[in-house]
């Protein structure tokens, strides 16, 4: 099979290239440059990755499309969606016929007939495929006019490159004891990700030996003003959000994220793949992640107080590091890159046989 990927996890790259497949990948980040083992089949080009539409992208991606001629195509991003239906547009294979376009949803929201960017990306007519993130993702799309049945559920995968340094020696950096109980997250700062909720919650609760890190960017004046308030700010660590966020997972003893809407929190799994429990809001895909009392916690949305119970009781319970063990496994066996990419497989397959019994 040839395949051709905008956007896509590199641990799903490495599988496909090891089960045989020709793959050409194009992505914004320098993770695919270490492929020799498995050249020829594998080649890669490096694009920009921004919201707008590229003439240059989608030129390049025409070119490559042309070069290529791949069975199947899939953008793990709308905006990569749009360049590849235009460049498809534009760019008539001469011995072959379309290649099959297969999309990645990864948020709740439903989509609109009425908003132009949709009929470039979701709605456009050459895509009859939809990789869901979670069964939370593919009800958003039903609600939005999709066949079920050409929307499964595929959870996104990540790759976890070993720590710059080991756990004591982060925690010394931020300046937090080696013997606080850490929690931590990985967010932009936006009404969305409710971050003033995980603050309304630390403003309950009364354990000194519970420190939190907030590793994210971005302006909301609710979360600055609760920010101010000394009861948060003696146990609370602003960070910013860089590239390496998700490399200092290791020092947290568990993870938080209080969503008030989600697809499959890409952080969340980072942290259960290194061991770590979480509580989580009943957003989205996070409660199908999150099994209650084994790898974790998961609480209703918008309520701080009980926000507040759960991560106390966790820090306090005797069973948070077989939780920790429970959650790495569970990350595992969902969002493994070799049990993603399988998904993702057979998806393909049935995209290319429709494709090829409708022309």
């Amino acid at each position: 099979m040839r395949i051709f990927l905008l956007f896509a996890p590199g641990g799903v790259v490495q599988e496909l290239c090891r089960a045989g497949h020709e793959v050409f990948a194009c992505n914004s980040s320098t993770e695919f440059l270490d492929m020799t083992p498995f050249a020829p089949r594998f080649q890669s080009h490096w694009i920009q990755a921004h919201q707008k539409l590229s003439p240059t992208a989608i030129r390049e991606i025409r070119q490559r499309l042309h070069q290529f001629q791949p069975d199947v195509i899939q953008s793990f991003t709308p905006f990569g969606l749009a360049w590849v239906n235009l460049a498809q547009g534009w760019s008539p294979f001469s011995s072959r016929q379309r290649a099959a376009v297969v999309s990645f949803r990864g948020i709740t929201k439903r989509l609109s007939r009425f908003d132009p960017a949709n009929w470039l990306t979701f709605y456009h007519p050459r895509v009859r495929w939809h990789a869901c993130e979670s069964f939370a993702v593919q009800d958003s799309m039903v609600q939005s006019r999709f066949s079920r049945s050409r929307c499964p559920v595929t959870y996104n995968t990540v790759s976890i490159g070993p720590p710059s340094q080991t756990s004591a020696d982060t925690r010394a950096a931020w300046n937090i004891p080696t013997d606080r109980f850490l929690f931590g997250t990985i967010a932009t700062i936006r009404p969305v990700k409710g971050i003033d909720i995980l603050l309304r919650a630390i403003q309950q609760n009364r354990n000194e030996n519970l420190h939190w890190v907030i590793m994210g960017s971005g302006k909301d004046e609710t979360v600055e003003r609760l920010l101010r308030d000394p009861q948060v700010q003696s146990r609370v660590t602003m960070l910013g959000h860089g590239h390496a966020a998700s490399s200092h997972l290791h020092a947290l003893d568990a993870f938080v994220m209080p969503s008030r809407s989600e697809g499959l929190c890409r952080s969340l799994i980072e942290a259960m793949l290194q061991g770590r429990p979480a509580v989580v809001s009943d957003a989205g895909g996070m409660k199908e992640l999150v099994r209650h009392g084994i790898d974790g916690l998961v609480v209703p949305r918008e309520e701080p107080d009980r926000l507040a119970e759960a991560m106390f009781d966790l820090a306090a319970s005797p069973h948070v590091t077989a939780m920790g063990v429970s959650a790495r496994d569970r990350a595992m066996q969902l969002c493994g890159a070799e049990k993603v990419t399988e998904k993702l497989l057979a998806i393909y397959r049935e995209a290319i046989a429709s494709q090829r019994s409708a022309t």
